[in-house]
């Protein structure tokens, strides 16, 4: 048996050397965006500076009610100013101009990939 003093160390913090941020995108804009798409990151607590990130991942589900899919970004974290829970605004720097538009209902979803009919 044994307890738990002050001087224990029962975890360690993860490293904050990287962070992933997660944001909400429309199904309209899904089309455009790409993985390892570059991102930038705004705080508010930090006007004027920006942070340089990567698109790294799509989650694969619909958020049915508000019509929206959760894309991760991953951005170095040198000095730890991004925080876990910071709110932030992020832009995803996409190339809308050289993309086919269609309405959402002509894809056809497969396991061998997506059709348009």
């Amino acid at each position: 048996g044994g307890y738990v003093s002050p001087q224990t160390n029962i975890y360690a913090i993860a490293n904050l050397d990287r962070v992933w941020v997660n944001v909400a995108l429309y199904s309209y804009q899904l089309p455009w965006i790409r993985i390892g798409n570059p991102v930038r990151l705004h705080l508010p607590a930090y006007p004027g500076k920006a942070w340089e990130g990567r698109l790294n991942f799509l989650y694969p589900t619909l958020d049915a009610k508000n019509r929206t899919v959760t894309a991760r970004l991953s951005f170095p974290n040198p000095g730890g100013k991004l925080r876990p829970g910071t709110y932030a605004t992020a832009t995803i720097l996409a190339s809308p101009e050289e993309t086919l538009a269609v309405p959402s209902s002509a894809v056809l979803r497969t396991a061998q990939g997506d059709y348009v009919m």
